[in-house]
């Protein structure tokens, strides 16, 4: 499930939003989609670790952001806390510069890594992973 802001069903009980773990030659990577952190979707992937990679959405939801109609994911905080929940060994961050009026700056994710140092790779625009 992706959870966007919470994870929904449609009236037949299917998920109306998808992240995908994709096992490719004995590695797992996480594509979460258009999600926010939840309880629930922490469980799912929990089932699914371990999980190496994680691409994670840093287009975080805030107060002014949702006052203008836009509907962000999660913060650059979030993002990082949520693959060392999962234990990933490598973050890519994405969404951040989809939208101009919901981005953030790649300098924003870097420095952010460097202070927080957390036990994970970070990846920003890989051409292969």
């Amino acid at each position: 499930p992706a959870a966007h802001t919470e994870i929904e069903q449609d009236p037949e009980g299917y998920l109306k939003y998808l992240g995908y773990v994709i096992e490719y030659a004995g590695r797992k990577i996480y594509h979460a989609g258009d999600t926010s952190p939840s309880i629930p979707l922490f469980h799912r992937l929990n089932t699914l670790r371990p999980i190496e990679v994680a691409f994670l959405p840093v287009n975080e939801r805030n107060f002014y952001r949702e006052q203008r109609g836009v509907i962000g994911n999660m913060s650059v905080r979030e993002a990082f806390r949520m693959a060392s929940d999962l234990r990933v060994s490598t973050l890519v961050p994405i969404h951040w510069d989809m939208f101009e009026l919901n981005s953030v700056y790649p300098e924003e994710i870097q420095l952010l890594y460097e202070q927080c140092k957390p036990p994970f790779d970070l990846l920003i625009n890989p051409d292969r992973i």
